[in-house]
């Protein structure tokens, strides 16, 4: 039962999350900025520091293409609601929408982590629900966290191909290496999935034949 309200609590704190920073506070930046204070020390206690950059090289290539729009967006004058007249104050809304979303983004991420760094594999078996279920909550948390275990050794794999033997990148192949990257991880991933999935089928199958 203790259990169980932990799980509740902590999907309420990630509802509560959504709800305030999500939507209340969509649009201050300040909120957004204080919140990556207070979270990202909390999260770099619980992992490491290497783990928690590693996180947010799985998301840059994202960050980018995001920074990117908005700035079109800006220069392309494109007015919205909330928008005044003038192409510098276009600019300036695009550019502070933009980045509000942006580390929102990079919260949202981090928080997700804190939250999912606090359920035990234990506390996952012991919910009242199918073992089909639990196994997919289980497979879910595995992946996640070899995700950001396996970055930097593919990070490490991928500067050895000669286009990234250089010493300062351009642009363009600093996207590029961020992508590929990323293909990398999603890769190993899907890979992964279907290893871990049939080991944890086993496991199933003989500790839990009844489910």
């Amino acid at each position: 039962m203790s259990k169980l309200l932990k799980i509740t609590g902590l999907i309420f704190l990630l509802l509560v999350y959504i709800g305030l920073i999500g939507l209340v506070y969509a649009n201050h930046i300040i909120v957004h900025i204080i919140l990556s204070v207070i979270i990202l020390p909390i999260l770099i206690s619980r992992f490491t520091l290497n783990k928690v950059i590693n996180e947010i090289k799985l998301i840059l290539p994202f960050l980018g293409l995001m920074l990117v729009t908005y700035i079109l967006m800006g220069v392309l004058g494109i007015k919205t609601t909330g928008a005044e007249s003038g192409r510098e104050r276009i600019m300036a809304y695009w550019l502070h929408y933009g980045g509000c979303r942006i580390i929102l983004f990079i919260n949202t991420l981090l928080y997700v982590q804190l939250i999912i760094s606090y359920i035990r594999i234990e506390d996952i078996i012991s919910l009242p629900y199918s073992m089909k279920y639990k196994k997919g909550i289980i497979l879910g948390k595995a992946l996640f966290r070899q995700a950001i275990e396996y970055v930097g050794e593919l990070e490490f794999h991928l500067k050895l191909l000669p286009e990234y033997q250089i010493k300062h990148l351009s642009l363009s192949q600093w996207f590029k290496f961020k992508l590929q990257l990323t293909f990398a991880v999603i890769i190993m991933l899907l890979r992964e999935s279907k290893t871990k999935g049939e080991l944890i089928d086993n496991r199933i199958k003989h500790c839990f034949p009844s489910k």
